[in-house]
């Protein structure tokens, strides 16, 4: 068992929380996963998760990142070959919803929790500490993923491993950016910069940029 899955069953209780199954389930078969956030539908429609990022598995520049193959066996074993759900936030059905600049399909994916029923892997995810809750499109649960995510890194959850000394570190800002940065990154040449804490950096709303992954 994945340690990814190992923490998700640990914390499955705390995902019957969420929202309740509504009367007319939008049910599609997952035939495919990409990656930890990312699964195709059958027939080819591709599905990002809503409100969530995981590690990279098949990047072209940075390639796999550390806990990208521990996300997607994640996905895989709760989605993978199994009929899931989809909830949007924007439209009730896969035709109306909301799409990514990529054209995928942002929803909220439910898969089936065994015993406790069905649950929200997008938010199973964060709670394992195997993705971040993700400011790119504004959702009514960003606050509830803000919280969980916070939850996991205070267990040490996953990616969250070593998270104290981390937060410590010291990173790089622009005053109008919306990444926080490495001494040296290439993004940075040229620009007036400000240091301040990892932890102080993230209160500010600024994410890790996706180059130099400080």
């Amino acid at each position: 068992m994945s340690p990814g899955l190992f923490l998700y069953r640990c914390c499955l209780l705390t995902l019957l929380l969420l929202a309740p199954v509504p009367a007319t389930a939008d049910l599609h078969r997952c035939d495919w996963v990409y990656d930890g956030d990312t699964i195709r539908l059958a027939g080819g429609e591709r599905v990002r998760l809503l409100g969530v990022d995981t590690p990279e598995v098949h990047h072209p520049e940075r390639g796999e990142e550390p806990f990208g193959r521990e996300a997607l066996e994640f996905t895989l074993a709760l989605a993978g070959g199994s009929t899931v759900e989809l909830r949007y936030h924007e439209g009730t059905t896969i035709g109306g919803a909301q799409r990514d600049k990529y054209g995928r399909v942002l929803a909220y994916v439910w898969v089936d929790g065994g015993p406790q029923g069905r649950v929200c892997l997008n938010m199973a995810l964060i709670e394992a500490g195997l993705a971040r809750a993700t400011r790119a499109w504004a959702h009514p649960r960003y606050d509830a993923y803000v919280r969980a995510e916070a939850e996991a890194r205070a267990r040490g959850a996953g990616l969250w491993a070593g998270w104290p000394e981390r937060a410590a570190k010291t990173v790089l800002i622009t005053t109008h950016g919306k990444r926080y940065h490495r001494p040296g990154c290439p993004h940075l040449e040229g620009r007036r910069t400000r240091a301040l804490t990892l932890a102080d950096a993230e209160k500010l709303g600024r994410t890790a940029c996706r180059r130099c992954r400080p």
